[in-house]
């Protein structure tokens, strides 16, 4: 009898250790209180990401960009041209994280090859005055035809991209219009930003 109290007082323990490490392995972490969450939306409709309202009112690609000061850049994949909105809704802000992500899970940040007018951080944002202008991002051919907008408010270099929200907009774009863009050379002038009134 002595020896099946053993046994099972030893089962106990070990069933008592696999309950409390499946727990802990279940348990939410730090990481995960202050992971981003993605919220759905739809071209031509406003996706409200904490105090910042993002409307994609248009995309256009091309092969060729044109920089304000006059230079041409080329790309080996394609630009890919959001005309996008911008609003606070409740007080001063800016984007903090802008990218088009793709379905297998890239991100292209907004083209660093020169300054370009709406970027992260740029511009401050108004209650109540929509900023709308066009952004330009480079993506491989093959990823141009399964986009999403991602924009938020908060991020942080540090700890990596920590936000409250951030969007997740479709953007509609078929084979036949990449096509189009990859084989017109008459380089894409991007429309500067403008407050809508």
């Amino acid at each position: 009898m002595t020896r099946l109290k053993l046994i099972g007082g030893i089962a106990a323990v070990l069933v008592t250790l696999l309950v409390g490490q499946a727990l802990l392995r279940t348990a939410p972490s730090a990481d995960d209180d202050s992971a981003t969450f993605l919220v759905g939306g739809r071209s031509f409709r406003p996706v409200v990401v904490g105090g910042l309202a993002v409307t994609v009112l248009g995309i256009r690609g091309a092969s060729l960009v044109r920089r304000p000061d006059g230079q041409i850049l080329d790309t080996g994949g394609v630009w890919v041209i959001v005309d996008v909105e911008l609003t606070a809704t409740q007080q001063t802000t800016a984007v903090r994280y802008l990218a088009l992500a793709d379905r297998d899970g890239n991100t292209y940040r907004v083209s660093q090859r020169w300054h370009q007018a709406i970027t992260e951080g740029v511009p401050d944002l108004q209650p109540g005055l929509p900023v709308d202008g066009e952004v330009a991002f480079e993506v491989p051919r093959d990823a141009a035809t399964q986009l999403s907008l991602r924009a938020g408010e908060h991020w942080s270099v540090a700890v990596g991209l920590r936000s409250r929200a951030v969007t997740d907009i479709a953007l509609p774009v078929e084979r036949s219009e990449v096509d189009r863009w990859v084989a017109d050379r008459d380089p894409a002038v991007l429309v500067p930003p403008a407050v809508v009134l």
